[in-house]
């Protein structure tokens, strides 16, 4: 942080992902010394950073890790069934947050016909040109513009829904 000669505190440090400074937890110490401002974002772009840093230092991990479950749930071919029936609150939450990712799914969807249909609508409006105004060409270039720019509006929303929601059931 700066001090009051406009100098930077000697314990001030600069987050690596927000570029603010801060002032680091007196209690971490050494090797794990704290790295980020401490807000939500930047700790969880650290943590995702830490945990592609893993997986690529642990290449094999995912395929022997499947490859146990694979082979304990082969030992054991009922366990599911007979913790559902013992735990009725777990069946009831997980079909919830089951219905809520498909439902999600299902909205993307629907946004995405809506879209495409309102750009198409767009396009035919662009087609039809204002006919009772003295300066057709400037008017024309105006209404072009605007049609180009919701068009453009409606296919990049699209694809930030797209990205944003990501694969369901996660």
């Amino acid at each position: 942080m700066p001090g009051l000669d406009g100098g930077l505190d000697m314990a001030s440090f600069r987050c690596r992902y927000c570029g603010r400074f801060f002032r680091p937890d007196p209690r971490k110490r050494g090797k794990s010394k704290q790295k980020t401002c401490g807000s939500q974002a930047c700790r969880r772009m650290h943590q995702k950073r830490k945990r592609q840093d893993w997986v690529k230092r642990h290449p094999g991990y995912d395929a022997s890790r499947r490859l146990k479950i694979q082979g304990w749930s082969k030992a054991y071919p009922d366990y599911w069934q007979r913790y559902r029936r013992a735990h009725p609150d777990y069946v009831e939450q997980d079909n919830l947050r089951r219905w809520k990712a498909h439902r999600k799914v299902r909205c993307a969807a629907k946004q995405t016909v809506r879209r495409q249909i309102l750009v198409e609508k767009l396009l035919a409006v662009k087609v039809q040109r204002p006919k009772t105004a003295a300066k057709q060409t400037v008017i024309a270039r105006r209404h072009n513009a605007l049609v180009d720019l919701l068009v453009w509006n409606e296919q990049a929303a699209k694809q930030r829904v797209i990205a944003l929601e990501g694969p369901a059931g996660g």
